[in-house]
């Protein structure tokens, strides 16, 4: 079963997202009807709009496949991407990733993620994941946790540098 998860980057644009999903006529609940309730959302294909701070990692947890948002228009310049990777989950990215250019960067030239133009070639994306588990993925997550050990281990070395300096 497909269940899709819509998280905006800011809270701002949780209304927008709603007037947006309602005129298209898709149905979709939000995460913060479910705050104090026991019950996870059963959702029986409607969108989960996840309209809290701070939980975004926790889906990545169960995710198949993240696009990574922010990413196919320009002005907005994509979320971290190593986020969905320490989850082994396979990414798609747009064109547009000014926040974090080098690391896009690193993960494309590495067959690390995979590059999206349009809604087109993300339905593609999404059809041969279902389809066909696509060896593609497998190595794609493959060669993101390769990408993520390099940066741990860089963020260590400056960090033990750091470390020396000030003792």
């Amino acid at each position: 079963r497909i269940q899709f998860v819509l998280v905006p980057r800011h809270l701002e644009f949780v209304s927008k997202l709603e007037d947006r999903l309602k005129r298209a006529n898709l149905e979709c609940e939000f995460w913060s009807e479910y705050d104090n309730s026991p019950e996870l959302p059963t959702l029986s294909g409607k969108l989960l709009v996840i309209d809290r701070i701070g939980i975004l990692l926790s889906f990545y947890s169960s995710a198949d496949l993240a696009f990574i948002g922010g990413t196919l228009l320009p002005g907005y310049g994509g979320h971290n991407p190593l986020e969905p990777v320490a989850f082994n989950v396979p990414i798609l990215i747009g064109p547009y990733n000014a926040n974090q250019e080098g690391m896009y960067q690193d993960l494309i030239q590495k067959q690390a993620c995979l590059a999206v133009n349009s809604a087109q070639e993300i339905e593609s994306a999404i059809q041969k994941l279902i389809d066909s588990q696509d060896a593609s993925f497998d190595y794609q997550i493959k060669q993101a946790s390769e990408y993520l050990k390099l940066q741990l281990g860089a963020a260590q070395t400056l960090a033990n540098a750091i470390r020396k300096t000030l003792i």
